[in-house]
């Protein structure tokens, strides 16, 4: 979780790895572990995974006001995050720009919504979800308000940001639930609903 992904070999007959790449200069003593957490869905349909990261205590301050909480979402939407640095260039980034942020004292949730990787084909080729209705964003949504009840952090300060596809979730985010959030940042978001061709439903 600490360092990012690197090349490492295993000698024939033995079970030791023995990395061979080299990160020099790196330093990962700040990070912080994510806590791999699972919730359901607001319809039920699935069960959703996600990582939430937790500032250090000396990250804090001395205000008794709660943590700011901030949702990630990735983008594709054909992707999948983890509690450890991504073997993508770019994903590996965005977790280290999560792990920043929980050095700031705040409070991070990164959540896999539907129509991502990794949860089987009905989770992937999900009903009513990106072009044809958006279904995924009830589960960004979703994260908020476990973000929010999450010890220590204050539901009236949570906030949103996201690559790509998961930009176009945050620019719904502040579109759709601007009583929820309260900051949004679109790295790299679509612009053009239009163009995606996207028919927004509404959440039951």
């Amino acid at each position: 979780y600490n360092a990012p992904t690197g090349v490492l070999v295993m000698k024939s007959g033995t079970k030791l790895l023995q990395r061979i790449t080299e990160d020099r200069g790196w330093s990962g003593d700040g990070f912080v572990r994510p806590r791999l957490i699972e919730f359901q869905s607001s319809d039920g349909a699935f069960t959703l995974h996600a990582q939430l990261f937790l500032p250090n205590a000396s990250a804090l301050g001395s205000s008794d006001d709660g943590m700011s909480g901030i949702v990630y979402t990735h983008g594709g939407s054909e992707r999948q995050m983890y509690g450890a640095f991504h073997y993508a260039d770019c994903y590996a980034q965005e977790y280290a720009a999560n792990q920043w942020l929980a050095s700031q004292g705040k409070a991070v949730l990164s959540v896999n919504y539907r129509s991502g990787v990794g949860y089987g084909h009905d989770f992937r080729v999900c009903k009513n979800c990106m072009s044809v209705g958006a279904a995924e964003y009830q589960d960004v949504r979703e994260a908020a308000v476990q973000l929010g009840r999450v010890n220590g952090v204050d539901p009236e300060r949570i906030g949103i940001w996201g690559l790509s596809y998961g930009g176009l979730n945050a620019e719904q985010a502040c579109a759709r639930d601007s009583k929820l959030f309260k900051a949004f940042g679109a790295h790299s978001g679509n612009q053009s609903l239009g163009r995606c061709r996207i028919r927004v439903l509404p959440i039951s």
